[in-house]
């Protein structure tokens, strides 16, 4: 995230990193991966994003989009959030006709 600098300003900053599936533990896969819905928010509107978008925090391939528990912090702007399911968040990406695409994986 600190690596796009002017990049993420302005725009819907979607974060994609997907649970490690490598992972047999499924809560250690979790825990690699949920920092980008608790503060997913917080860090794209450090950068100047107007929402983040997140990847569903499971290690299912499913259309269903699963939330949970993020936060906000004194200070930086309140901008809105929303989960995408595991589905949409692979196809997403391809599917969108714009000039420039900035991926956050961090």
């Amino acid at each position: 995230m600190r690596t796009l600098g002017k990049k993420a300003e302005g725009k819907i900053i979607f974060f994609n990193r997907p649970m490690d599936a490598s992972k047999i533990n499924t809560f250690e896969a979790y825990g690699g991966a949920v920092n980008q819905r608790g503060s997913g928010a917080i860090e794209a509107a450090k950068a100047g994003g107007v929402a983040a978008l997140v990847r569903s925090m499971t290690a299912r391939l499913d259309d269903v989009p699963h939330t949970g528990g993020m936060g906000y912090q004194d200070g930086v702007p309140k901008i809105p959030a929303a989960a995408i399911s595991t589905m949409d968040a692979n196809l997403w990406p391809r599917s969108r006709n714009v000039e420039e695409q900035t991926y956050c994986g961090d």
